[in-house]
């Protein structure tokens, strides 16, 4: 039914999803840390924000792309 190469674009773009999750969830536990070291939420709470939402930005474009 499927041909073996859509099969293949698909399981990239499953691992490439699956490893830009594991990362921004690194990240963003990563920054939560330091914030709760350094005191400085309102700094972090935008600036994890603006990080949340440029991955969002990369991941539609990587969407788009496929």
């Amino acid at each position: 039914m499927f041909d073996s190469s859509v099969t293949l674009k698909r399981r990239k773009l499953v691992l490439i999803v699956v490893v830009v999750v594991v990362v921004v969830v690194v990240v963003v536990v990563i920054v939560v840390v330091i914030a709760v070291v350094v005191h400085d939420q309102s700094g972090l709470a935008l600036s994890v924000w603006t990080a949340a939402i440029e991955w969002a930005n990369i991941f539609v474009v990587l969407q788009i792309d496929e």
